[in-house]
């Protein structure tokens, strides 16, 4: 496998996203191939890790509830996904990024990420290194204020964030590039607040991109959505719609 199908960067509601993401995901468990795209969110919403509970973390912030609400396939805290460049990765169990685990993943990711940050003069680190860092640590409910090893942070906070879902045939990582924040509830960095030498997102993806082809040894092949994906998005975003996944976590 030397190539990865790299998709168009779509606007969708967060149920939508979450659909297409799972459709990905159950295709490349089944087939084998490696897929990437970057996307947007059509409102702010929130999405919350698999294992959180709706009702702990809703009775904790009643003021945010009149946000659009989804439950991820992935782990972690909640995000309020808003002004950001969110980024899917799908790789099939044959390749050795998939053989390598979870960190491996995170690592590489990240590094590409960084890298484009240096380009722009934003220098990120991969684990916390400062004290000053830990005051943001107060709210456990977000994932942005849960630091981890393979995180990309900076001493005003946390600016890059991934998580995974492992299938035995396929992993989907996903993760948020942060670009402004609008939700002083969710303590982070932005990248408007450390430089204002901000691309374009096309520009952004593009420079990101270039850095992945290199760490993973893959041409990036951009191509479009094809029938069977959506299709298969579309009878999945009821599930991400209902009470039944996003409040009880039920298939």
């Amino acid at each position: 496998m030397n190539k990865i199908s790299w998709l168009p960067t779509i606007t969708r509601y967060g149920a939508e996203q979450m659909a297409c993401d799972e459709a990905l995901l159950n295709k490349i468990n089944k087939e084998s191939s490696a897929i990437f795209r970057f996307y947007n969110w059509s409102e702010p919403t929130i999405s919350l890790g698999y294992f959180q509970n709706y009702v702990t973390f809703t009775s904790k912030f009643t003021h945010l509830c009149n946000l659009a609400i989804v439950r991820r396939q992935t782990g972690g805290g909640a995000i309020i996904h808003d002004k950001e460049i969110t980024y899917a990765l799908i790789m099939p169990a044959e390749s050795e990024l998939y053989r390598q685990g979870a960190m491996s993943a995170y690592i590489l990711a990240h590094t590409a990420i960084a890298r484009v940050m240096e380009q722009l003069g934003v220098h990120l680190d991969l684990r916390p290194k400062s004290l000053d860092y830990m005051r943001i640590k107060s709210e456990p409910e977000f994932c942005f204020a849960r630091p981890c090893p393979t995180d990309l942070i900076c001493p005003v906070g946390k600016m890059v964030g991934s998580a995974q879902r492992r299938l035995p045939g396929a992993f989907l990582q996903h993760g948020s590039i942060m670009l402004a924040n609008r939700f002083p509830d969710q303590p982070m960095a932005a990248l408007s607040e450390l430089t204002k030498n901000i691309p374009s997102q096309q520009e952004l993806e593009i420079l990101i991109v270039k850095e992945l082809e290199v760490l993973l040894g893959m041409k990036f092949e951009r191509r479009e959505f094809m029938a069977d994906e959506m299709e298969e998005a579309e009878k999945l975003v009821d599930k991400y719609r209902s009470e039944r996944w996003t409040v009880r976590r039920e298939k």
